[in-house]
Protein backbone atom coordinates (compact mmCIF):
# COMPACT_ATOMS: atom_id res chain seq x y z
CA UNK A 1 0.00 0.00 0.00
CA UNK A 2 2.92 2.38 0.49
CA UNK A 3 3.10 2.62 -3.33
CA UNK A 4 -0.43 4.04 -3.29
CA UNK A 5 0.56 6.40 -0.50
CA UNK A 6 3.65 7.46 -2.45
CA UNK A 7 1.47 8.09 -5.49
CA UNK A 8 -0.93 10.08 -3.32
CA UNK A 9 2.00 12.23 -2.19
CA UNK A 10 3.14 12.88 -5.75
CA UNK A 11 -0.33 13.92 -6.90
CA UNK A 12 -0.81 16.10 -3.81
CA UNK A 13 2.54 17.80 -4.39
CA UNK A 14 1.57 18.50 -8.00
CA UNK A 15 -1.71 20.05 -6.84
CA UNK A 16 0.07 22.23 -4.26
CA UNK A 17 2.73 23.28 -6.78
CA UNK A 18 -0.10 24.28 -9.09
CA UNK A 19 -1.56 26.40 -6.28
CA UNK A 20 1.79 28.16 -5.89
CA UNK A 21 1.78 28.91 -9.61
CA UNK A 22 -1.76 30.29 -9.33
CA UNK A 23 -0.69 32.53 -6.46
CA UNK A 24 2.22 33.82 -8.56
CA UNK A 25 -0.19 34.66 -11.38
CA UNK A 26 -2.47 36.55 -8.99
CA UNK A 27 0.53 38.42 -7.55
CA UNK A 28 1.60 39.40 -11.05
CA UNK A 29 -1.91 40.60 -11.87
CA UNK A 30 -2.03 42.73 -8.70
CA UNK A 31 1.38 44.22 -9.56
CA UNK A 32 0.12 45.13 -13.03
CA UNK A 33 -3.04 46.69 -11.62
CA UNK A 34 -0.95 48.61 -9.07
CA UNK A 35 1.44 49.85 -11.77
CA UNK A 36 -1.56 50.96 -13.84
CA UNK A 37 -2.92 52.77 -10.78
CA UNK A 38 -6.06 50.64 -10.75
CA UNK A 39 -5.52 49.73 -7.10
CA UNK A 40 -4.02 51.76 -4.30
CA UNK A 41 -0.74 51.15 -2.52
CA UNK A 42 -2.66 50.04 0.55
CA UNK A 43 -4.75 47.46 -1.31
CA UNK A 44 -1.72 46.22 -3.24
CA UNK A 45 0.39 45.66 -0.12
CA UNK A 46 -2.47 44.13 1.84
CA UNK A 47 -3.13 41.66 -0.97
CA UNK A 48 0.57 40.91 -1.32
CA UNK A 49 0.78 40.15 2.37
CA UNK A 50 -2.11 37.69 2.21
CA UNK A 51 -0.73 35.97 -0.88
CA UNK A 52 2.72 35.71 0.72
CA UNK A 53 1.27 34.01 3.81
CA UNK A 54 -0.71 31.61 1.66
CA UNK A 55 2.36 30.70 -0.41
CA UNK A 56 4.55 30.25 2.66
CA UNK A 57 1.98 27.97 4.27
CA UNK A 58 1.80 25.83 1.16
CA UNK A 59 5.61 25.66 1.04
CA UNK A 60 5.69 24.52 4.68
CA UNK A 61 3.15 21.84 3.87
CA UNK A 62 5.18 20.72 0.85
CA UNK A 63 8.23 20.44 3.08
CA UNK A 64 6.25 18.26 5.47
CA UNK A 65 5.29 15.99 2.56
CA UNK A 66 8.92 15.72 1.46
CA UNK A 67 10.06 14.79 4.96
CA UNK A 68 7.41 12.18 5.76
CA UNK A 69 8.41 8.57 6.26
CA UNK A 70 5.83 7.14 3.90
CA UNK A 71 6.42 3.52 4.98
CA UNK A 72 4.70 4.34 8.30
CA UNK A 73 1.37 4.69 6.47
CA UNK A 74 -0.42 1.58 5.30
CA UNK A 75 -3.50 3.25 3.86
CA UNK A 76 -4.28 6.48 2.07
CA UNK A 77 -6.95 7.15 4.68
CA UNK A 78 -4.39 7.12 7.50
CA UNK A 79 -2.11 9.39 5.49
CA UNK A 80 -4.95 11.83 4.79
CA UNK A 81 -5.87 11.90 8.48
CA UNK A 82 -2.26 12.72 9.34
CA UNK A 83 -2.07 15.48 6.72
CA UNK A 84 -5.41 16.90 7.85
CA UNK A 85 -4.08 17.07 11.40
CA UNK A 86 -0.87 18.71 10.17
CA UNK A 87 -2.84 21.29 8.16
CA UNK A 88 -4.97 22.14 11.19
CA UNK A 89 -1.82 22.37 13.35
CA UNK A 90 -0.07 24.63 10.83
CA UNK A 91 -2.98 27.07 10.85
CA UNK A 92 -3.22 27.06 14.64
CA UNK A 93 0.48 27.18 15.46
CA UNK A 94 1.37 29.92 12.97
CA UNK A 95 -1.93 31.78 13.41
CA UNK A 96 -2.65 31.56 9.73
CA UNK A 97 -6.05 32.45 8.31
CA UNK A 98 -8.57 29.61 8.42
CA UNK A 99 -8.67 29.84 4.63
CA UNK A 100 -5.26 28.12 4.52
CA UNK A 101 -6.75 25.03 6.17
CA UNK A 102 -9.66 25.14 3.72
CA UNK A 103 -7.24 25.26 0.75
CA UNK A 104 -5.20 22.34 2.03
CA UNK A 105 -8.28 20.31 2.97
CA UNK A 106 -9.76 20.89 -0.47
CA UNK A 107 -6.60 19.55 -2.09
CA UNK A 108 -6.52 16.52 0.20
CA UNK A 109 -10.14 15.77 -0.71
CA UNK A 110 -9.52 16.31 -4.41
CA UNK A 111 -6.56 13.92 -4.56
CA UNK A 112 -8.43 11.34 -2.49
CA UNK A 113 -11.42 11.47 -4.86
CA UNK A 114 -9.11 11.28 -7.87
CA UNK A 115 -7.45 8.13 -6.58
CA UNK A 116 -10.78 6.57 -5.56
CA UNK A 117 -12.15 7.21 -9.06
CA UNK A 118 -9.10 5.47 -10.53
CA UNK A 119 -9.67 2.45 -8.31
CA UNK A 120 -13.27 2.09 -9.39
CA UNK A 121 -12.55 2.16 -13.13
Amino acid sequence: MSNRCSYFNEVLKAELDDMLEDIAVVEQRYAERHNNEQISNYVYHANESVLYREAESIKMFLKLIDEIEISRYKTIESLVLYYDSCARDLVTRFEEPELIYAFLKRKLDKVTKYLQAGESS
